[in-house]
C-alpha cells in the first residue's frame, strides 16, 4: 500500500523536525457504526503510524477504546496489539474491523425482521394502532414525546406520531383539543402500561443492572431522577425496553451458522440503544427560532439522564436505521481489508502475531503486559481524561445487554479503571499512580530510541501535568507537545484564550537508549520563586517575539509544559500563580479579546506571523494554483496542511487566522484572473 508520508526509516533520520498540525477529516462510515467517546480522527492517527512505525512493525495501544489505532495500523500494513479493561472496547474494535459477508448479514437481518413484523408479534402489540382517519390497523407508532412539568410527579403524553399505510405520517399533539390525540391517547397509554406483562407472557429474561458500586454508592455520572432510581430500566420507556429485550433474544437465537452475523447484529443492537432510550431530548428551536415540527435530539452527554422533555423513538426503527449504517460501514471496512496486505484476523497470543494474524486484543489492564522486553516499534494511545469521561460507568449501558456478568464488571472497574471518581475512591494521586504502572510497562516493551504519541484532551492543567509526569517519571523523554484543533470548531472556540481549549494535545515521547538520572526534582528544589518566575517570564517574551504579533493565551500556554520540561522545572503545581503575576505585571498588555503583547514592540521581534503566512501563501498559490483549484474554489484541506507543515512548534498558527488569510488571498487571486 502506498504511503502518503515519508517512510518510518526516513522519519527516524529527521526526528529533529517537529510534528505539525494536520487538518482532521470527519470520520468515515466505518467509524460511524457505533458510538464511543473521544474517538480521534483516523487520518491523524494514520499519519503518526506511517511516520513512526516501519511497515510490518508492531503498534501498541494500551488504552484501545474504539480501536482507531488498531484499525489504522492493520490497514496501513502494520501489526497491532490493543489492550483495554472495558470489554466494549474489544467488542467495538473487532466488529468494526472484521471482514463481513454482507449478503449473509442481510439474510440474518431478514430472519429477524420476519419475526418482528409478523402478525400478532410482540412488536405489533406494542406499536400498532388503528388509524383514527381511515380505520386501518396498519398504523405504527414512530415517535412519542413525553413531558414532565415542574410540579408533575410523572411524565405525561405530549405528542404522538404514527405512520399509516394509507394516510402517511400523522402528528397528533396535546394542544387545542386535538381530536386524533384525544382518541388514541388512552390506547397508547394502555400499551405502555401493559408492556412488561407481555415479557412475562413470552417468558423472556429481563436484563437489568443497578448503577451502583459494591458499597452501594450510585455511579457518579447520573442526573435527575436516576440518582434516586439508578437502574437500567429507568433509561427506557416500558414499551421500548420490552421490545429491546424481545429483539436481543431474537438475535441471540439465530441459527449457529450465522455466528459472525449474530455478533454484528448485536453490535448493531448496542449502537441503537442510545436513540431508543429516554436520553433523546426534544429540539424545539434552531438558531433561536421555534420549529414548526419538533426535532429528535440524541444522547450526546457523558452521563445518564432522563430529561423533563424527551422523545420515545420506535426502537425497531432505530435498529433498522443503525443496520443501514452498519452495512455502509462494513462495506467501507471490507474495502480497507481488501486494500491492505492482510485482513483483520485475531491472533491468539503474541507468538501468533503475524501478517496472517495481525491483530492481538486483550480485555485487561495494561499494568501487566504479557510481552517480552523491547518488542514494540511504536505506541499511539489516548489515555483516560481524569474525571471528564467515566468509561466504565457509561459502558455498563451496553455491556449488560451482551450477557456480561455485571457484578464482576463493576468490581473490575472499581479495582483497575484509571479514572478520577470519588465514588470509586479515586483521586488525582491515584490516577497518576495507576498511569505510571501502565507507562512503566509500555517503557519496558517499547524498543529503545522508539517513540510514543500520547493524545490527550486537556481538562485542567493539573490533570495534564499528572499525565505528562506519569510518563516522564517512567524514563521517557518529552520531545514535543502539539495542540490539534478538532474537525469542526466554532469561531468562539478558536478564539478561546482562557481555561481549557477545545481540542487535543498530541505529545511525543521517546524511550532513550539508556535511562538517565533524573535531575529535574533537584533542580526544581534548588530554585526559588523569583528564579522560576524569571524563567517563565523570559519564555513568554521569547514566544511573543518569535510570533511577532499579539497572541491569544492558548497559543502561549500550549508550549509551556514542553518549555518547563526542558528547563528542568516540570511539573509546577502552582503554575497558575506565576501566570497571574505575569498578567498583573507591566511586562505585557492584555487586550479586551485576550491577546498578549508588549507595551512597546521590542526591536528584535521577528516578522509578524500573519505576514509570514500571507507571504508563504501568495507564493504557494502562484506555484500550485492548478493543484488546489477545484470546482467550488480551492482545496482548503491541502492549503491548511501545507501551512501547518511550514509553520510548526512556536510558529503554529490559529486555525481561524489561517482561514481568514486563505479567504482573503484566494478571493484576491481569483479576481486577478489567475
Amino acid at each position: 500500500m502506498k504511503e502518503n508520508n515519508k517512510s518510518a526509516n526516513q522519519a527516524d533520520k529527521d526526528v529533529s523536525i517537529l510534528d505539525y498540525e494536520i487538518l482532521p477529516k470527519t470520520h468515515s462510515s466505518m467509524y460511524l457504526m457505533h458510538k464511543y467517546w473521544a474517538r480521534k480522527p483516523a487520518n491523524i492517527v494514520a499519519h503518526y503510524i506511517q511516520r513512526y512505525c516501519p511497515q510490518n512493525g508492531i503498534v501498541l495501544d494500551p488504552f484501545m477504546g474504539s480501536g482507531v489505532t488498531i484499525l489504522e495500523s492493520i490497514f496501513n500494513n502494520r501489526l497491532a496489539i490493543g489492550v483495554d479493561l472495558n470489554p466494549m472496547a474489544n467488542f467495538i474494535t473487532k466488529n468494526t474491523g472484521i471482514y463481513a459477508d454482507i449478503p449473509k448479514l442481510e439474510k440474518a437481518f431478514q430472519i429477524i425482521k420476519k419475526d418482528v413484523e409478523k402478525k400478532n408479534s410482540l412488536f405489533t402489540k406494542l406499536f400498532e394502532l388503528q388509524c383514527p382517519s381511515c380505520k386501518s390497523t396498519n398504523a405504527i407508532i414512530t415517535h412519542i414525546i413525553w413531558l414532565k412539568k415542574k410540579d408533575d410527579l410523572n411524565h405525561k403524553l405530549e405528542e404522538i406520531r404514527f405512520k399509516c399505510s394509507n394516510c402517511g405520517e400523522i402528528v397528533a399533539n396535546n394542544s387545542n383539543h386535538n381530536e386524533i390525540f384525544i382518541s388514541i391517547k388512552p390506547f397508547v397509554l394502555r400499551q405502555e402500561k401493559n408492556a412488561l406483562n407481555l415479557l412475562s407472557q413470552e417468558q423472556i429474561k429481563n436484563p437489568n443492572v443497578s448503577f451502583k458500586y459494591s458499597d452501594n454508592q450510585a455511579f457518579i455520572q447520573l442526573r435527575h431522577n436516576l440518582r434516586k432510581q439508578p437502574e437500567l430500566t429507568e433509561l427506557f420507556t416500558k414499551r421500548n425496553y420490552t421490545f429491546l429485550v424481545f429483539l436481543i433474544n431474537l438475535i441471540n437465537g439465530l441459527p449457529e451458522d450465522y455466528e459472525y452475523e449474530k455478533e454484528l447484529l448485536r453490535f448493531c443492537f448496542t449502537s441503537s440503544l442510545g436513540q431508543s432510550s429516554k436520553m433523546v431530548w426534544v429540539i424545539n428551536k434552531r438558531k433561536g427560532k421555534k420549529l414548526k415540527k419538533k426535532q429528535v435530539g440524541s444522547w450526546t452527554h457523558h452521563f445518564f439522564w432522563d430529561p423533563s422533555n424527551f422523545f420515545d423513538v420506535n426502537a425497531w426503527n432505530c435498529f433498522k436505521h443503525r443496520f443501514s449504517k452498519l452495512k455502509k460501514g462494513k462495506r467501507d471496512s471490507n474495502k480497507r481489508n481488501n486494500d491492505s496486505q492482510s485482513i483483520f484476523q485475531l491472533a491468539n497470543s503474541f507468538k501468533d502475531l503475524s501478517i496472517e494474524y495481525p491483530v492481538l486484543l486483550w480485555n485487561k489492564s495494561s499494568s501487566q503486559l504479557e510481552l517480552p522486553d523491547n518488542v514494540i516499534d511504536f505506541v499511539f494511545t489516548d489515555p483516560p481524561y481524569g474525571d471528564s469521561i467515566q468509561y466504565g460507568e457509561l459502558s455498563a449501558f451496553w455491556n449488560v445487554w451482551l450477557n456480561q456478568n455485571m457484578a464482576d464488571y463493576k468490581k473490575k472497574i472499581e479495582l483497575d479503571e484509571i479514572v478520577i471518581n470519588s465514588h470509586q475512591g479515586k483521586n488525582l494521586n491515584s490516577y497518576e499512580k495507576k498511569l505510571k504502572e501502565v507507562f512503566n510497562e509500555v517503557f519496558r516493551v517499547l524498543k529503545p530510541n522508539k517513540y510514543m504519541i500520547v493524545t490527550f484532551h486537556n481538562t485542567s492543567l493539573k490533570i495534564r501535568n499528572a499525565l505528562i509526569n506519569s510518563v516522564i517519571s517512567c524514563g521517557f523523554d518529552l520531545c514535543q507537545i502539539l495542540f490539534q484543533l478538532p474537525p469542526r470548531v466554532s469561531i468562539k472556540s478558536m478564539l478561546h484564550h482562557e481555561g481549557s481549549p477545545i481540542g487535543d494535545y498530541y505529545i511525543r515521547f521517546q524511550k532513550p537508549l539508556q535511562k538517565t538520572n533524573d535531575e529535574r526534582n533537584s533542580i526544581l528544589k534548588s530554585l526559588n520563586d523569583e528564579e522560576i518566575y524569571k524563567i517563565i517570564k523570559e519564555n513568554f517574551i521569547e514566544i511573543l517575539k518569535k510570533r511577532g504579533e499579539p497572541t491569544n493565551f492558548i497559543w502561549i500556554s500550549n508550549f509551556l509544559d514542553e518549555i518547563l520540561y526542558k528547563a528542568h522545572i516540570f511539573p509546577l503545581d502552582n503554575l497558575e500563580i506565576y501566570i497571574t503575576r505575569l498578567k498583573n505585571s507591566n511586562y505585557f498588555n492584555i487586550s479586551k479579546d485576550g491577546k498578549w503583547w508588549f507595551p512597546e514592540k521590542p526591536k528584535d521581534c521577528e516578522k509578524p506571523l500573519t505576514t509570514q503566512i500571507e507571504e508563504f501563501l501568495k507564493k504557494y498559490l502562484q506555484d500550485h494554483w492548478l493543484d488546489v483549484k477545484i470546482s467550488d474554489g480551492t482545496n482548503k484541506q491541502k492549503i491548511f496542511n501545507e501551512i501547518y507543515r511550514k509553520f510548526r512548534g512556536i510558529y503554529s498558527p490559529d486555525k481561524y487566522l489561517i482561514n481568514q488569510i486563505i479567504e482573503k488571498l484566494v478571493i484576491s487571486h481569483i479576481k486577478c484572473g489567475k
